[in-house]
Formats: structure tokens, sequence, C-alpha cells
């Protein structure tokens, strides 16, 4: 049973490297800035974003994807964000300039994938503030369109800050976070499963107190039945002694003999048991005295369900061309 326990609690907080999933089948971007593959932002609203974020990456020289799709697939939405940046190449080649802000409505889960090139402007701690301050809230109302649209403008924004503006920011976040304090997501992340090796290492640690309390009552028992025997052996050996029935001059000499006698008597049995085993033809291996009659005593990047995520890349609708950009760099996460 504790073998078990520890090997559980290893297991645990080892990790055991899951199996990787098969890459999804991506939606086609064709040159669209916006693609609602889930089919969750009304047309006209869909067409005034697109047009919105083809007029900034033309101006701007960055690249921006808002994405919807039906399912993740069984990936994480980090991994889903960060293949779908790489698949659909969004940023420019070398400058890794693109972001992906991704939305999965059945999975609740959003996410702002950002590239290396504009981590220094558009950072985690960013990201979080855009997803916890502006996206979490309207998909909370219900208002799917509104919250993509203000999540674009505010990573649009922050694309075009200046590095002292954006770190001035960034230290904005961090501090309002801060202030705030853990989330109930980071609360249960954390405490969950430090709970449960906590529980498990109880567990250990109590199996293996009552195992030892086990065995010194064992042994406890085992020398009291050994003083019982002495005693009931020495009252023989004094009855014996005073008849003159006995040739042993100490009790100590007796004891020896009484202990060589049984050991005997034991080898004896076993040669029987054997000889019997094997005139039976079956094994002895599992001889004991009692069998012959006698016995003794959320990632680095930023993704999230509803509201608490952000991560890099980018890609574009009717208006302009992927730039061939490479895998993100950073971004958040979140869910409610």
């Amino acid at each position: 049973m504790r073998l078990w326990l520890i090997a559980a609690l290893l297991s645990f907080c080892i990790g055991v490297a899951p199996a990787r999933a098969a890459e999804p089948s991506f939606p086609d971007r064709g040159r669209a800035a916006v693609v609602d593959a889930a089919g969750v932002i009304p047309d006209a609203q869909e067409a005034e974003l697109n047009d919105r974020i083809v007029g900034w990456v033309h101006s701007s020289g960055h690249q921006l994807a808002v994405v919807t799709v039906p399912s993740l697939e069984g990936q994480t939405i980090e991994d889903y964000a960060n293949g779908l940046q790489r698949h659909w190449g969004i940023g420019r080649a070398g400058a890794d300039d693109g972001v992906v802000l991704l939305l999965a409505p059945n999975e609740r889960k959003v996410r702002i994938e950002v590239g290396y090139g504009l981590e220094g402007v558009l950072t985690d701690a960013l990201s979080r503030q855009i997803i916890a301050e502006t996206i979490t809230p309207a998909l909370r109302r219900g208002d799917i369109a509104g919250a993509l649209s203000d999540g674009a403008d505010r990573i649009m924004a922050a694309a075009a800050l200046d590095p002292a503006e954006a770190r001035a920011l960034t230290l904005a976040a961090a501090e309002a976070q801060s202030s705030r304090g853990p989330s109930w997501g980071t609360i249960l992340l954390i405490g969950i499963p430090a709970l449960i090796v906590l529980g498990l290492i109880a567990i250990v640690v109590y199996e293996e107190r009552s195992s030892k309390k086990e065995e010194a009552e064992r042994e406890r028992k085992d020398i009291l039945e050994e003083e019982r025997r002495k005693t009931r052996l020495k009252r023989q050996w004094e009855k014996q002694k005073a008849q003159g029935r006995t040739p042993f001059a100490t009790f100590e000499d007796y004891y020896a003999d009484f202990l060589a006698r049984e050991k005997a008597k034991e080898e004896e049995r076993m040669r029987e048991y054997r000889a019997r085993c094997a005139k039976e033809s079956r094994p002895s291996s599992g001889y004991s005295a009692s069998s012959y009659g006698s016995s003794s005593g959320w990632s680095s990047g930023s993704s999230s369900d509803w509201g608490s995520s952000s991560s890099s890349s980018s890609s574009w609708d009717s208006g302009y061309d992927s730039g061939g950009g490479s895998s993100g760099g950073g971004g958040a996460s979140g869910s409610y």
C-alpha cells in the first residue's frame, strides 16, 4: 500500500507527459483579418472590424488576426493559438510582429498570442489586463462582437506605443493585478494540487507510522511469549532437578537443549513435508509451520476561458497577405 501511495505521489509531482494531440484542422484565412469560423459575430460587425484591422495593418505594418473557432480539437488554447499563428504566418518574416486574438466559445476560452517582435510593447501583463478589463466582462454579458472589437482596439493601440509608454502600462497592469490579489482560478490551480500532495504525504506518513507500530507490537508480543515459555521451562527444570531427573546443572544448558530439540523437530517436519509434496507432484516452496499443522506465534503566454488571457501572433482578411511570421513569444490566458 505504501509503495503504491509513494509511486502515486511521485507521478503527481513529476508529472506524466501527455500524448501529443494530432495537429488540428485550422480554418482557412484567405486574406481576412477576421475569421469567424464559429459563426458568433454578426456579419455587419464582422465586416466593420475586418476593415478597421486591415487599415491598421497597412498603416502600421504589424499584423493582427481575430479568430473564432468551434472547437480547439482537444488542444489547449495556448497550443492551438501558437499552431494557428505558425500555420497562417501572421506577422512579417524576420520581425515576427503578429498578434492573434483567438476565441473558442464552446470551450469558453480566449487568448491573445503575441509574436516576439511585439512582446516588448504588448507584454504578458498588458495582455492579461486587456483580457481581464475589456474582453472578459463583455463575454460574460454575452457581447461577443463587442468583446473582440474592443479587445482588438486595445491590442492595436498597445502595438503603436513606444517602449517607454509600454513599460509604464505594463507596470500599471502588474500593480493593478497585485492590488487585486490572486484570482480564484489561480488559488484553485495552486491550492487543489497542493492539497492533493499534502493529503498523499499525510497518508504515506500515517501508513508508515502504523506499520512501525504494528511491528513494535509484534515484537512486544514475541518477547512476552518468550518470557512465558522460559518461566514455564524453568519451573519444569527446577522440578526435574529436585527429583534428580535432569542431566543439566544449569537452566541455561537446559534451555539450550530445548531449543536444539525444537529446531530438530522443525527440520524433521520440513523433510516430511517436502517428501509428501514430491510424492503428490506439487511445489513445496509454500511450506510454513502452520501448513504442516504446527504454528508459533495557465501557460507562459496568455490565454483564457472568457476573459483572462493573452498571447501573440497575426493574420489578415481581404486586405492583407500573411507576412510569414514565426511562432509567438508570449501572451495571456483566462477563463470564466
